[in-house]
């Protein structure tokens, strides 16, 4: 299976460039961006595409400061977002949006305090929730949308008013909160402290009014990033993946290694040479039917798909470039890579 991955993976070195797909991405001119570019609206970099879910493909993006909205299948200008927030769409009403980010954690001086928003026609309009300033909407509680996670510098947060009060608990004392995954009424919370090392907990919220925070799951050296799904829990970074089919009761650690050279394939029974994993930015876990990882380092997009033993890297993605968030577009045909100089789109190898 191994071998079947590095050799598409090399057909992106050694054969013709991959067929573009036609991207949702076409800008108010339909100009097409070919795969593995900048995505570009009106020529202008897009920095930050919004994705409710696979089943619905890109909704906003952002290129500059302007706020655009997918609309039959052009991109529409709306408005503007000059504090670079993140973005929380509720996959089933659409219209109804949230942003916001906290602020840069241990910044000085501080940065200045940055309003959390929420519209409810789509973009065209925003309220202030006052109570929500300097708070990254993260995540929705599937079974109840009202009820919202997120985090700021030192802290989980909780809304169960749909932001309009926010509640704070603190599962990691001394880590800065990176991601959150929830499953059934366990909310996964992974931190990183300011030398470096990361950690993983759990917090019940079978009652969102009154979450439990519990001991800590794991820690892991270096910054990592966390996916989970109800069959898998993983955490990459720094030189090891950590796995767990039980919900974080017990885990596998095995060294993880970025293959030097993926066209070169080993002799039988040897394994092939390659470098330490290193810090991960981000991690996603693939659809259920394909068994793959992939994940964002400073140096590009690498895919595993032997639960993290070996990454190849994805050229698609330059190996010089960044790669800060990754998301599965419309039918999971197509990841949306966010990186240093914009997003990309490629297609999922």
């Amino acid at each position: 299976m191994l071998v079947a991955l590095v050799l598409l993976v090399a057909g992106c070195r050694i054969g013709s460039p991959p067929t573009p797909t036609p991207p949702i991405s076409a800008s108010p001119t339909e100009t097409l961006t070919p795969a593995g570019d900048v995505l570009r609206i009106n020529g202008v970099p897009v920095r930050r595409i919004v994705i409710p879910s696979a089943s619905i493909g890109p909704i906003f993006a952002l290129a500059a400061d302007t706020l655009y909205r997918m609309e039959k299948g052009t991109w529409t200008p709306i408005g503007n977002d000059r504090l670079g927030r993140h973005y929380l769409v509720d996959p089933e009403d659409l219209e109804r949006v949230f942003r916001g980010r906290h602020r840069v954690c241990g910044g000085s001086p501080p940065e200045p305090d940055v309003p959390m928003e929420e519209s409810k026609d789509g973009g065209l309009h925003w309220r202030q929730l006052t109570l929500g300033t300097n708070i990254e909407p993260m995540l929705f509680d599937p079974n109840d949308h009202e009820v919202i996670y997120g985090a700021d510098c030192n802290s989980l947060v909780i809304s169960t008013n749909a932001g309009n009060t926010w509640s704070r608990i603190d599962p990691l004392p001394g880590y800065s909160i990176v991601d959150v995954r929830l499953i059934g009424t366990m909310l996964l919370v992974l931190g990183i402290n300011p030398v470096g090392t990361s950690a993983l907990s759990a917090v019940d919220v079978t009652d969102p009014h009154t979450p439990e925070a519990g001991g800590i799951l794991l820690t892991a050296n270096g910054k990592a990033r966390m996916d989970a799904t109800r069959e898998l829990i993983v955490v990459a970074g720094a030189g090891s993946i950590h796995t767990s089919s039980d919900g974080g009761q017990t885990w596998s650690e095995t060294e993880a290694l970025v293959e030097v050279d993926p066209v070169q394939t080993p002799p039988a029974g040897a394994t092939a040479a390659g470098n330490p994993l290193g810090n991960v930015l981000s991690l996603r876990i693939g659809p259920s039917k394909i068994k793959r990882l992939y994940a964002g380092t400073a140096a590009g997009l690498i895919v595993s798909q032997d639960d993290g033993l070996t990454w190849v890297r994805y050229d698609g993605v330059s190996a010089t470039a960044i790669v800060t968030e990754i998301q599965f577009g419309l039918a999971n045909a197509d990841l949306y890579v966010t990186t240093d100089p914009g997003v990309i789109m490629v297609p999922a190898p």
